[in-house]
């Protein structure tokens, strides 16, 4: 008679260090390929994961913050905050007291208060705000053990500060001094774009687009034309981790703006199979 073994349980977790670890090592100039295969990462997928600050595996935590950073001392050279203090301030609108986003980043509550204050930062501060952004900035704060009054006071407090809410900012936006986040309601043809423009750079003709065009282009690209994310980000001079947060946020702010009412978020997704084919032709004869 054989007696069944449990299969070892994995320890998950959301790891901040991590995500900012993968950041500090794009900073320097190591390939996402290089951290997959040093880090003996499963995929590309694996390393988004931890790039968002999603659950990841207690090893492949220990794996990525091993990993030795080029040059890191490129790291501590000082920048303007003005995109740490946005995405704090954004976080802040959602509900997160600031003291709790400062332990969330391991920093005492003053040097948060730097942040918000415009001190120049070092840039692998910046990088660590942006890695916090990028995880919370979906989140529930009471979903995540923030009491609901101390949410609904940060929430108030940041009314009263005149905080913008992520769904006001883009990500090419939200780090530009002269940008100005989004606000009133967002309607179908976001604002000021350019349809013409947006159609334009799909089909990689290097134009210059505003920041709605560029907007509008990729809820075009990626609503009717499936196109795939790296070729939708090439053509838009995006990164591709920011053109897929920048899908969400313009789903979310749609839906945050219908107010429960039925919006082309969610409607069935249509395709257009000639500019697809069309596409992978060009790609293919590159």
């Amino acid at each position: 008679m054989t007696t069944a073994v449990d299969a070892p349980v994995t320890r998950m977790v959301r790891s901040l260090p991590a995500a900012v670890h993968v950041r500090a090592l794009r900073y320097v100039g190591v390939t996402d390929r290089e951290i997959i295969v040093h880090a003996r990462l499963v995929n590309t997928a694996q390393l988004r994961r931890v790039f968002r600050g999603e659950m990841i595996g207690w090893d492949v935590e220990r794996r990525i913050l091993a990993l030795p950073i080029p040059r890191e001392e490129t790291l501590y050279a000082t920048m303007r905050s003005i995109g740490a203090r946005r995405r704090l301030r954004a976080l802040h609108a959602l509900g997160w007291p600031t003291p709790d986003l400062a332990a969330a980043l391991g920093w005492a509550v003053h040097k948060a208060g730097n942040v918000l204050a415009e001190y120049p930062v070092p840039l692998i501060d910046h990088l660590a705000v942006c890695a916090l952004y990028d995880q919370r900035w979906t989140w529930a704060p009471e979903d995540h053990g923030i009491p609901a009054d101390e949410a609904e006071q940060a929430r108030l407090s940041a009314e009263i500060g005149q905080c913008a809410s992520p769904l006001a900012w883009d990500d090419e936006a939200i780090d530009d001094p002269k940008a100005r986040p989004r606000t009133g309601p967002t309607d179908k043809s976001f604002g000021a774009a350019d349809p013409a423009a947006a159609l334009r750079r799909l089909e990689g003709d290097n134009v210059s687009v505003s920041g709605r065009t560029r907007t509008l282009a990729i809820a075009y690209g990626a609503r009717y034309l499936d196109m795939p994310w790296d070729v939708m980000a090439e053509r838009l001079g995006m990164d591709e981790e920011s053109l897929r947060r920048s899908w969400e946020r313009i789903k979310a702010r749609v839906r945050s703006d219908a107010r429960g009412a039925k919006t082309w978020v969610d409607e069935p997704r249509f395709t257009d199979p000639d500019y697809i084919a069309a596409s992978n032709r060009q790609r293919v004869a590159a």
